[in-house]
This record gives structure tokens, C-alpha cells and sequence, in this order.
């Protein structure tokens, strides 16, 4: 039990708007958002950069860190509706 405690210690419980639920990092907020990037083999989390958008034009965003989320694996949700997250 020990190396499970350990592992869990530095992330958190999540539940997407659509209802997947996994893990996050311990700092994830609601308004976080769960993205799959290309590239990565793991969903990210990032949390959307309050006023910048007005300097760059276009949203940005901060990462907060990889996460796991049940049912989105590798890439089969990339197939999906975009906005089923």
C-alpha cells in the first residue's frame, strides 16, 4: 500500500463536465481544462491564462501537468466529439 499512497500523494480525484473521472495533479482547479496534445502520451491539464488573450489575440494557456482520465487512452479520442470532454 505503501508505493499506492505514494503515488497518490501529489495528485488529485477529477471528474470532467461529460463525467470521465482520474487523476490530476494536486493542483488542478475547476475551470482547468483536459486536453489530449499531440505528441503526448498522456492528457494534459491547463488552465487558461486569465487577460492575455487580449495581448495575443487568441486564448493561452499554462500547463499544469499530465494526467490520467478513464476511457481516454492513447488515441481514441481523438475520434470523438470535441467538445465530450
Amino acid at each position: 500500500m505503501t508505493c499506492v499512497s505514494t503515488a497518490l500523494q501529489s495528485t488529485s480525484f477529477i471528474q470532467t463536465g461529460c463525467g470521465y473521472i482520474g487523476t490530476a495533479p494536486a493542483g488542478t482547479q475547476i475551470g482547468d481544462v483536459v486536453t489530449v496534445l499531440l505528441g503526448c502520451n498522456k492528457p494534459m491539464v491547463l488552465r487558461p491564462n486569465e487577460g492575455l488573450e487580449a495581448e495575443t489575440g487568441s486564448p493561452t494557456f499554462s500547463v499544469v501537468g499530465a494526467c490520467y482520465v478513464h476511457g481516454i487512452i492513447d488515441d481514441e479520442v481523438m475520434y470523438r466529439d470535441p467538445n465530450a470532454l
